[in-house]
This record gives structure tokens, C-alpha cells and sequence, in this order.
């Protein structure tokens, strides 16, 4: 599910990920994105109740919603930043439980980043006496090697064996989705059956900032809005569907934060995706 693997390709949960779940959701059938305004939108549960199997996601349906049957975008329940970091010691504890990292790996970064901070914090600690004694060398050499174990923390993988496979299928799908131009004239020859790899993969473009690109690819194939959608249909789109899952990530990415920080928030929920070549795997196994 997307927050599973975004949390695997990004090594953590973030808001952006949360917006791929909620639009997976309503793909699933469970909500509905309804405009109601020009920057207006609103999450809906479907009529049919349907039971959500997997833990995080019931989690995040249920704390959305608080007992009602539509929440708006813009005024997500204020406690919704403590569903995120829930959320997101779940997800890092299913990382871990289930094989996708590796519990070795992290007691080893843990310890090259703890041991390069003390380093430098003895050594600025204890920087007059050292000066007295004429022990720059020492100093500066005790400086670089933590500064150096700070640095190695970066080139330990903290992913298991299981968690490789993974990140190389979502690596394959970004460019698979990063190339889709190289398919357009499949796309034309079958709308109905490449719509259906537009919804199928979306979230996964929401989760490589590539959403913007993918909907590009799709523009004039989409007649009608998908119905887990409501809107204006005249003007309806890929980029007005795209434009409004930003406008969600962007109220997400808000209620994400505690209400003292809101006033400093800036910038939207989708960040840019980097090129590529070919379609490396599909995503499907656990995630």
C-alpha cells in the first residue's frame, strides 16, 4: 500500500505518502474527493461501508473522519498531527517487524552517528586544555574521524533483503511512469484499459512527485471524471484532478504539522521527480 512503500523509497513516512494512501483510498472505492469551490474540496466516505483490513490505513480512514461522514480539506481535525506521528511509528515499526529493514543495520548507524557527534562534543569540550598542551593535531585528528563516522552514516543501507527487492520494484516504476510518453500511442489504441493504469499508478506518481507529468500523459484520453471524483465536469481533466489532490496534500501537509506551526508553513505536498529510462518491475507483492 502507498505508505508502505513510500516509506521504503524515502526511508520514512511523510505527508506526501498520507495524500497517496487518502487517494488510494478513494480509487479503492472507500472515499470520494468532492469540489466544491474553486479551491474548495472535501472528503467523503462512499455510501457503502466497507471494512479496511490493513491497521494504518483504518487508522487514517478513521481519524479523518472522527465518527462523521465528510470532512473538508481545509478543516481536518486539529489533533490530526498526532494521527501522523502515530502513523508514522507504525510504519516504522512495520519497516522493521516485517523484514523490510533491518534492526543490525540501524544499531550500526545509531552508532556511527552517536560516536561522530560525542567525538565532536569532547573535543570542543575539552578544546582549551588540548590548546594548553599543544595537542592541535590531536584535536583536529579526533574532529575528522567523527566528522568522517557522520558521513558513513549516509552509505549504511538500512534496508533488509526484502526491502531491497522492494525499493528496485518502485525504482522500476518510476520510470516506467517517468517514460510514459514512449506508451502514448498504446494509450490511444486502448483508453479504457491505460485509464485504468492511470488510477492503478497514481499514487505511486504522487509518491515520486511525478503526478503532474503522469496526468500530462493522460490528458486527452480522460472524457469524464473517474467516480470516486465530483467536480466541475465541463472543464474536468487529469491536470483539475491533479491540481486537486495538491489542493488535498496541501491541507494535509498543513494538519500534519502542530497548530503552533502552521503560521510558518510554506510550500505545496508534491515535490519533483528525477528522469529515467524503462519499465524495471511492476508494483506489486506486499505494498
Amino acid at each position: 500500500f502507498p505508505m508502505l512503500a513510500g516509506a521504503i523509497y524515502a526511508k520514512t513516512l511523510t505527508p506526501k505518502h498520507i495524500t497517496a494512501q487518502i487517494v488510494q483510498m478513494a480509487i479503492d472505492g472507500y472515499i470520494k474527493i468532492k469540489q466544491e469551490g474553486k479551491r474548495n474540496y472535501v472528503l467523503e466516505k462512499d455510501s457503502i461501508e466497507k471494512t479496511i483490513l490493513e491497521d494504518t490505513t483504518r487508522k487514517l480512514y478513521a481519524d479523518l473522519f472522527k465518527g462523521k461522514n465528510e470532512v473538508n480539506i481545509n478543516s481536518i481535525p486539529s489533533d490530526f498531527y498526532i494521527t501522523v506521528n502515530s502513523l508514522k511509528k507504525s510504519i516504522d515499526t512495520k519497516l522493521y517487524d516485517e523484514k523490510y529493514f533491518s534492526r543490525e543495520n540501524k544499531k550500526l548507524w545509531n552508532r556511527f552517528l552517536l560516536g561522530g557527534f560525542f567525538g565532536i562534543f569532547v573535543t570542543f569540550l575539552l578544546a582549551t586544555p588540548l590548546a594548553s598542551i599543544a595537542a592541535t593535531g590531536w584535536t583536529i585528528g579526533i574532529v575528522a574521524s567523527s566528522i568522517i563516522l557522520i558521513i558513513l552514516t549516509s552509505k549504511i543501507d538500512l534496508k533488509d533483503t526484502l526491502g531491497n527487492e522492494v525499493f528496485a520494484q518502485l525504482e522500476g516504476l518510476k520510470m516506467y511512469i517517468n517514460t510514459a510518453e514512449k506508451h502514448r500511442i498504446e494509450f490511444h489504441n486502448d483508453p479504457k484499459k491505460y485509464l485504468g493504469i492511470f488510477e492503478k499508478l497514481l499514487p505511486y506518481a504522487i509518491i515520486f512527485g511525478l503526478e503532474k507529468k503522469w496526468a500530462r500523459e493522460f490528458e486527452d484520453l480522460y472524457k469524464e471524471p473517474p467516480y470516486w471524483y465530483s467536480g466541475d465536469i465541463s472543464t474536468f481533466n487529469t491536470f483539475v484532478l491533479v491540481n486537486s489532490i495538491s489542493s488535498v496534500s496541501h491541507g494535509i501537509q498543513t494538519s500534519s504539522m502542530p497548530p503552533s506551526s502552521h503560521s510558518s508553513f510554506g510550500g505545496s505536498g508534491f515535490s519533483g521527480g528525477s528522469s529515467g529510462g524503462g519499465f524495471g518491475g511492476g508494483g506489486g507483492g506486499r505494498w
